[in-house]
């Protein structure tokens, strides 16, 4: 890694990028705290953009890295809220909402909070993202009022915010963008978020339309699921026996994150076969799902002879897995 430390503080904007960029994308760090450390200094770094990517790749590390920021990195996002550029203020409030524990956090809400008044609109909308991912209750006033922001993608994730914060006055934006392909899965994932009853005629009129989308399709069950349509669970189930790879792959995923019991047999049949490629996935699955009740099928996979190792880590992660 010694290469890589050297390209991160490089006179070259350029190999630094470059070097952020690649630091990012690991997602094991023992050892590597040296590299942490020079991607937080590049937080300092005279270039907007290189200021930005470093606040954009510490939030990745701390996504799927497990990296938790020490208090002065995060106090250095906090001074980057007031940074010059729009695009570093954007990313100061996307990493607020990832960087260091988790908390209550006042201080970053109420950075977040002026931030959303913010004069440019990408800056105004991944502050308004970040107050529903801190799940900032008390800003669901300044989000309501976002409602009617000039810009829509702000507008939007307002409203996404609210419904992560169990608030309906954003219902109404959310079903409006159902009728858009492009923002069809993250509406149905807000919904998903509200579980509110009164989206169902909304979410089941996209189920009419012609060629929709596999995936939209199940991400419309999913919604439904969540509000308590009766008849959801077992769509979801049946798209896990489909044919295509990537639609069982997501119906696996989604029978376990969003707990579907119906869909335990299922699971243990994929998770069971050795010859299906899809046994790690249904395995992390039965862990999200709960794995009382699955026990036996699960410690009979972990006897298999010659099992796979990191499959033997799935199961034993889902056999702890609170």
């Amino acid at each position: 890694m010694g290469d890589l430390l050297q390209r991160l503080g490089d006179r070259d904007a350029e190999v630094r990028l470059a070097a952020l960029l690649e630091a990012g994308a690991l997602t094991e760090l023992a050892g590597l705290e040296a590299v942490v450390e020079a991607m937080v200094q590049r937080l300092w770094d005279e270039l907007p953009g290189i200021r930005q990517a470093s606040l954009d790749m510490l939030g990745r590390l701390a996504t799927f890295a497990g990296h938790v920021a020490d208090e002065r990195t995060v106090t250095r996002a906090l001074a980057l809220t007031r940074d010059e550029s729009p695009k570093v203020r954007a990313e100061a409030a996307a990493a607020l909402a990832l960087l260091g524990e988790a908390g209550p956090h006042p201080e970053r809400v109420q950075a977040l909070l002026r931030l959303a008044e913010d004069e440019a609109p990408e800056v105004r909308h991944e502050a308004l993202a970040a107050l529903g991912d801190l799940g900032a209750v008390d800003a669901a006033d300044t989000l309501a009022r976002h409602l009617d922001d000039p810009d829509a993608e702000a507008a939007f994730e307002a409203a996404f915010a609210l419904a992560s914060l169990k608030d309906a006055r954003g219902r109404a934006v959310l079903e409006r963008e159902l009728t858009k392909a492009r923002r069809r899965l993250d509406a149905c994932e807000g919904l998903r978020r509200l579980a509110d009853p009164a989206a169902e005629p909304a979410l089941r009129k996209v189920l009419d339309r012609w060629f929709l989308p596999w995936a939209d399709r199940l991400s419309v069950w999913s919604a439904l699921h969540a509000l308590g349509a009766a008849d959801a669970a077992e769509q979801v189930v049946a798209s896990a026996r489909a044919r295509r790879l990537e639609e069982r792959t997501y119906a696996l995923a989604l029978i376990g994150s969003q707990r579907i019991e119906a869909g335990r047999a299922a699971l243990e049949a994929v998770a069971s076969d050795p010859k299906d490629i899809l046994r790690d996935t249904a395995v992390r699955a039965l862990g999200e799902l709960g794995a009382t009740g699955s026990e036996a099928v699960l410690q009979a996979i972990l006897q298999t002879p010659d099992i796979p190792e990191e499959l033997a880590a799935d199961v034993r992660a889902a056999l702890t897995r609170p």
